[in-house]
Order: C-alpha cells, then sequence, then structure tokens
C-alpha cells in the first residue's frame, strides 16, 4: 500500500512502511519506483470516468461509466449500488497483458 499525491509541484509517494520519495514528475516517479510506467496524472479524470483526451466510453445502465478506453488503457468500473450518482468503488486499471491496477476506493472527500 502506499499514499500518492500529485500536485502542480511535481509528485509524492510514502510507502507502508513510511519511506517517502519526491519528483517533480509524477509519472516518472511511479515509474522509477513500480519500474512500470503508469499514469498517475490522468487517475484523476479516469477515476472518475472522464476522458484526458480521444477515448472510447461505454455507461452501463444507470449511465455512469462502465468502462474508458485511451491510450492504450482499459479502465473499468464497479459501483457500490444501482444509484446513478453512485460513484466507484473499484477501478479495474489494464495495459495489454504488462500491467494489471485495482484500485479499491473506501472514501471518497470533496476536494476543499
Amino acid at each position: 500500500m502506499a499514499e500518492i499525491n500529485v500536485g502542480p509541484g511535481g509528485g509524492r509517494l510514502r510507502t507502508a512502511d513510511g519511506q517517502l520519495r519526491e519528483s517533480a514528475d509524477a509519472d516518472a516517479l511511479m515509474e522509477e519506483v513500480t519500474g512500470q510506467p503508469l499514469p498517475v496524472r490522468q487517475l484523476p479524470n479516469w477515476l472518475l470516468g472522464r476522458s484526458g483526451g480521444a477515448a472510447m466510453v461505454t455507461s452501463d445502465s444507470a449511465g455512469r461509466p462502465a468502462r474508458l478506453s485511451e491510450a492504450g488503457w482499459q479502465i473499468d468500473y464497479a459501483y457500490p449500488d444501482d444509484n446513478p450518482g453512485a460513484l466507484p468503488k473499484l477501478v479495474s486499471l489494464r495495459r495489454d497483458d504488462e500491467i494489471d491496477l485495482r484500485l479499491r476506493i473506501e472514501e471518497w472527500r470533496a476536494a476543499p
């Protein structure tokens, strides 16, 4: 487990054992730490089913994003209930057969 913070000045990653790593480029930091290119700067949009450019989005029966495909990534969404306004509880990101990342969201909070 790790906590990732991304802002205008770059990225910061704190691991479960308390180690802190920082970089001016959040995507480069994640690649350095994991050995895989991960689109950290794009994640906020993808978590909400928003495209950062040219993407294909498939909706579920409630009109929410069910799958988003963009830049070689496939993002799938699972929701806690059938409420059309519900935010995802599970987001799965896949790129080819190289990366399979699953994010479980325990709590959504509005930005201050």
